[in-house]
């Protein structure tokens, strides 16, 4: 399959979401009053972009091996996982409220935090990392980066 958008509606609570090997340029958009979803995209997936909107809660986000160029934003508190094999992933967490992020990634990631009134993101970059660009905007308080 090529090109899904793939909807999950308000008021879910802990869907799994699995967009499996092979798909191309998926969007996934996991919209207002989830709790706890997560969302996995799996091995071959090229560019998807996986948007978590307005008042989710504690999402995980897990962008698996061989992924390629995905675009990643999400709301209050998300975990999110990029592993081995990514290539030059850009995770945005954007919007204005965030509190307390934690984003873990490989692989040249750009990482990028530019919301008004974010509080203590953690932003960690793990080992064998290169080149990592990390931007952390206006009103941030007290962030952690940690590159290993």
């Amino acid at each position: 399959m090529q090109d899904p958008t793939i909807v999950v509606s308000q008021e879910m609570e802990d869907p799994t979401i699995v967009v499996s090997q092979e798909m191309q340029d998926p969007t996934i958009v996991v919209s207002q009053g989830m709790q706890d979803p997560t969302i996995v995209v799996s091995r071959g997936m090229k560019d998807p972009t996986i948007v978590v909107n307005w008042e989710m809660e504690d999402p995980t986000i897990v962008v698996s091996q061989g992924m390629q160029d995905p675009t990643i934003v999400g709301m209050e508190d998300p975990t999110i996982v990029v592993n081995y094999g990514m290539e030059d992933p850009t995770i945005a967490v954007v919007n204005q409220g965030m509190e307390d992020p934690t984003i873990v990634g490989m692989e040249d990631p750009t990482i990028v935090v530019v919301s008004q009134g974010m509080q203590d993101p953690i932003i960690l970059v793990s080992q064998g990392v290169e080149d990592p660009t990390i931007v952390v905007n206006q009103g941030m308080e007290d962030p952690t980066i940690v590159v290993n």
